[in-house]
């Protein structure tokens, strides 16, 4: 292994000391503060990406963005932020909706009924009703048998 280093150009040497820190730096617990002042206390970092690093942490898992971190972490994981830039560009824009599972029939009568529920309510409390007249209104009647 040792002859094999030795054959290596400054540049591989370079690059391989770069992975050999990165791949410590993932595996090892540490803490972020973001410029904000936001914190992540004993987070694993599980990737670096070209625009931030996605952490594991007691609150579950989170990116956060190089442009929010300090200079020295941003150096210490790499960050270019031309790469950021083209990174960032290359990815689809994402709201959110594309995980959630499709809405069936029977949910959106629940939505719309509980819109409607909404509705009521907001009637109820605008028009100055009683505490009992909109726990009343607001409890699902009961069926007699």
């Amino acid at each position: 292994m040792l002859a094999g280093l030795a054959r290596m150009g400054s540049d591989e040497q370079s690059n391989l000391a770069v992975v050999a820190a990165l791949s410590a730096s993932l595996a090892l617990a540490d803490d972020f503060k973001t410029v904000a002042g936001k914190e992540y206390k004993n987070a694993t970092v599980s990737r670096v990406e070209a625009d931030g690093i996605v952490v594991k942490f007691h609150g579950g898992i989170a990116k956060i963005f190089f442009v929010e971190l300090p200079p020295e972490i941003q150096k210490q994981y790499g960050y270019d932020p031309k790469a950021a830039r083209n990174f960032q560009q290359q990815q689809p824009a994402k709201s959110g909706i594309e995980g959630l599972p499709p809405i069936t029939v029977g949910l959106k009568d629940e939505i719309l009924k509980a819109l409607s529920m909404t509705d009521k309510l907001d009637a109820l409390y605008k028009g100055g009703c009683s505490s009992a007249e909109f726990i009343a209104a607001a409890m699902p009647s009961k069926a007699c048998s």
